[in-house]
């Protein structure tokens, strides 16, 4: 859609800067609205539908440059709040040793 399009252009735009330069910019896009359009926008806000919740994901090849940001709540009236500390945390968990499955037993 023209609205996917148009979103991944702006983000293409950031994500070449520094990775806190890059990170401000998507959450910026992310709390972006569309005055002609309330659909148009990244963040959404009709009667009927609207952006509950907003994600930002950095992976990176060390610990250090990998983070997690999350807004409960609409991105424009919300503020992102970091869970790095969790992420890192859940992958510290979740290594695996040579040939072990991902799946495992809940006890």
């Amino acid at each position: 859609t023209a609205k996917v399009a148009r979103l991944r252009e702006r983000a293409g735009r950031v994500a070449g800067r520094a990775p806190a330069e890059a990170l401000a910019g998507l959450a910026d896009l992310c709390r972006s609205h569309c005055d002609e359009d309330p659909l148009a926008g990244a963040c959404v806000h009709t009667e009927r539908y609207g952006t509950r919740s907003s994600a930002l994901l950095a992976l990176g090849d060390r610990e250090g440059e990998t983070s997690l940001h999350f807004a409960d709540g609409a991105p424009c009236a919300n503020e992102y709040r970091t869970f790095t500390p969790l992420l890192h945390e859940l992958a510290r968990g979740t290594r695996r040793a040579e040939g072990e499955s991902f799946a495992r037993k809940i006890s």
